[in-house]
């Protein structure tokens, strides 16, 4: 069965021929006519001036006789009408009928036109013979020059019509048997064409449909056998690829099916379309996909969670509580703008923690009794030994009051990490800053080092614990004066809706900034000896991160070694 381009094709190069054909039919038969009608004409003039002086003569003598016998003569050996009119109109010899039955041929064309000493012309319908003449005429003149007659020669157009149609006959067996070999001239150059173009059709309707194993033999080294080559080479790398894309989807497949944690991804619709079988069994349902992800699980946590990933577009980690169990989540945006979360549970390691808090905790508790005796008998002591063990006993003093300072940091961090005793209210912020500066400026009086309080007027209030908020501000200040020597330390506090922000900068010798990320974990000390010369603990801006926590607040830093450090905390401003 032919393709439709191959009779499309066929059909076109057929309706061309035959308008090209008839065409040259039509232009040709015109052609022709006119050809053969011109070379009458100059047949008919060469004849009309060949036996014009004879006919001229037998006019002048008036020999009529004689005359209609020369025509007649004439005549049957060209087989051409010849009629000799006088110029009253009157005819006067004519090779071919009676003129006494002709009438006045004075108001004809061509002896209208010839009368007028011109070649006259005229093709009409004759009503003596009843048939379709062509008439030439030319005028006859005297001895002396003036016109006496007018010579016509006519010849039949049936005759001219007879030979143009065996003409035509011609021509059209001619063109019949061109148009015939042209068909088949014309049908094997299209099916040539048509035939590579086939098969690269059923070649792409089979990748279409999946089908990338495909090859077309080339045939032609012409612009179709380069197409057909291209094909062929794109279909390999297409297939090449598809296979990769086969074995990386059945290794991701075999990995997120393998997987522990959790995992599923979520359209803009907000259904699963892919989910994982430890994910099924956190939620404990075996279908799941299609479905919208708050209605298997209900948590508004996690519904929370991830509307924040979609309307910031960022990866975003959390801790949430599913079914009384810890999971971290992790999300992210695809490209596709699909959400994919991955749960992973940390209820052993939430366990862990709890323990070390509560050890620590217990510890702590523990050990304040005893070093608290200890710092009394120390006390004690101090009148009763010489000077020399006077010496070791404040250095054993100063070691115990770090330890009982460390101790009681971690009782602060325990109870904060418990929420314990938190007694929320409105508070302004200002007041208490004030209270603190003022302890802090006694503090700092042997230093080179200025104390400035920024406070805006109209600030609103902030939903806090007032003494939590006054451990928060210390330790931030006893962090800046412990670092900086000289200049100033400077405490602002402004309305930054929705939030309260209080930025303590200071012009000490800050921090590289690969430190940054660690100076808020437990014990963690910059420059150790500075911490072990003023007694630091390591505890202070890990304090002051678990406040602002508890809170609802954010804690930020900025420093440059050696130009000092920025620190900001921004509070949640009551409504």
């Amino acid at each position: 069965m032919k393709s439709t381009i191959f009779l499309k094709t066929v059909a076109g190069f057929i309706i061309i021929s035959l308008i090209l054909v008839l065409s040259i039919l039509l232009i040709s038969h015109r052609l022709i006519r006119s050809y053969h009608l011109e070379s009458v004409r100059d047949y008919l003039d060469d004849i009309s001036y060949s036996i014009s002086e004879p006919v001229s003569n037998y006019v002048i003598n008036n020999e009529y006789e004689q005359l209609e016998k020369y025509i007649q003569n004439v005549s049957n050996k060209v087989n051409y009408r010849i009629t000799v009119i006088k110029r009253n109109g009157e005819v006067v010899a004519d090779s071919d009928e009676n003129i006494t039955l002709m009438d006045d041929h004075s108001g004809r064309k061509e002896v209208v036109d010839a009368l007028q000493e011109k070649v006259g012309e005229s093709i009409r319908y004759s009503t003596t013979i009843e048939s379709d003449m062509l008439y030439r005429a030319i005028p006859l003149f005297g001895k002396q020059g003036d016109l006496i007659a007018v010579l016509r020669v006519s010849i039949y157009l049936d005759r001219i019509d007879t030979l143009i149609n065996s003409l035509k006959a011609r021509i059209y067996l001619i063109s019949i048997i061109v148009l015939l070999i042209s068909l088949c001239i014309i049908y094997l150059y299209v099916y040539r064409l048509t035939r590579p173009i086939k098969e690269l059709t059923t070649a792409v309707n089979k990748m279409s449909q999946g089908d990338f194993d495909v090859n077309i033999i080339s045939r032609n080294n012409d612009d179709i056998g380069y197409l057909i080559r291209a094909f062929n080479d794109m279909a390999f790398r297409i297939n090449k690829l598809v296979d990769q894309l086969t074995y990386q989807k059945n290794s991701l497949h075999t990995i997120i099916t393998s997987m522990k944690e959790g995992l599923f991804l979520i359209d803009k619709n907000h259904k699963i379309i892919e989910a994982n079988k430890s994910f099924k069994s956190i939620i404990k349902e075996k279908e799941v996909i299609n479905k919208i992800y708050w209605e298997v699980i209900q948590s508004p946590e996690l519904s929370h969670y991830i509307s924040e990933i979609i309307n910031t577009q960022q990866n975003l980690s959390k801790e949430i509580i599913i079914n009384n169990i810890h999971y971290l989540c992790s999300g992210l945006v695809t490209i596709e703008e699909e959400v994919l979360i991955l749960l992973h549970d940390i209820s052993e390691l939430k366990k862990i923690e709890r323990i070390k808090k509560d050890i620590v905790a217990n510890v702590s508790h523990e050990i304040r009794s005893p070093l608290t005796s200890i710092k009394g008998f120390i006390e004690t002591l101090e009148g009763e030994v010489t000077p020399t063990g006077k010496e070791y006993l404040t250095i054993i003093q100063r070691n115990i009051g770090r330890l009982i300072n460390i101790v009681n940091d971690l009782l602060t961090l325990s109870r904060l990490e418990r929420g314990d005793n938190l007694e929320l209210k409105p508070i302004q912020i200002t007041p208490i800053m004030n209270n603190v500066i003022k302890i802090f400026r006694r503090k700092m009086a042997t230093k080179p080092v200025s104390l400035k309080l920024i406070s805006n007027d109209n600030l609103p209030d902030v939903m806090a614990d007032s003494f939590k908020i006054e451990q928060l501000l210390t330790n931030l200040l006893d962090n800046a004066s412990e670092y900086t020597e000289q200049g100033e330390i400077v405490v602002e506090v402004k309305n930054n809706d929705p939030y309260v922000s209080i930025i303590v900068s200071d012009t000490g010798c800050g921090m590289p900034s690969k430190e940054l990320e660690k100076i808020f974990e437990r014990f963690y000390v910059v420059d150790k000896s500075r911490s072990r010369k003023y007694g630091g603990t390591g505890l202070g801006l890990s304090i002051v991160k678990h406040i602002a926590l508890l809170h609802n607040g954010h804690v930020y830093v900025k420093s440059t070694l050696g130009e000092g450090s920025v620190f900001t905390i921004n509070l949640p401003a009551t409504i």
